[in-house]
């Protein structure tokens, strides 16, 4: 019984001290991670600004603003078609599609002046920021699954590594 218990401690200890490295590296990394979610959420704290209006810029550009133009006429075009049918022909009637058409550049125009107006409200700047927040927070409680695995890794190679150079050890003394 001796012997079975001698010959179990070493493998024991392996495996803990491979759940303590493991531990210590999990510790480190979830401290960096709340390191590094503080300077991202700092520094797109700062960005808003500029990605906004990057944001608005790629909104105004011509090919960009096309294909708003388009979408918008395929809105007006599905919204009338769910209209009943002495709807659309009173639209139809008083040419109210073909002048929604005509104006379609100026209400695009007018879409993302209203985006950027929103765009610099203080409420929807933190909106934005507590998005991205959620979004690292997630990222992190994924990181935490990892991280119990990486323990569990290391308290099964502490124990194999262990056992294995028991193995060698007691091998080496047979010779």
């Amino acid at each position: 019984m001796k012997n079975i218990v001698l010959f179990a401690i070493p493998p024991l200890a392996g495996a803990l001290a491979g759940l303590c490295i493991a531990f210590i590296a999990v510790k480190i990394i979830f401290r960096l991670t709340g390191k590094i979610k503080k300077n991202i959420l700092k520094e797109a704290e700062k960005q808003y600004p500029a990605a906004a209006d990057s944001c608005i810029e790629f909104l105004r550009q011509k090919e960009m603003r096309q294909k708003l133009e388009k979408a918008g006429l395929q809105f007006l075009t599905d919204v009338i078609q769910k209209l009943n049918i002495f709807q659309r022909l009173f639209i139809s009637a008083a040419r109210f599609d073909v002048t929604l058409s005509q104006q379609m550049p100026g209400i695009i125009d007018n879409l993302i002046d209203k985006t950027q107006n929103l765009l610099a409200q203080d409420l929807i700047r933190q909106k934005a920021m507590d998005a991205l927040e959620s979004l690292i927070t997630r990222y992190q409680g994924r990181l935490k699954i990892i991280a119990k695995w990486v323990c569990i890794f290391g308290v099964v190679v502490g124990f194999i590594c262990t056992v294995v150079s028991m193995g060698i050890f007691y091998g080496l003394q047979g010779l």
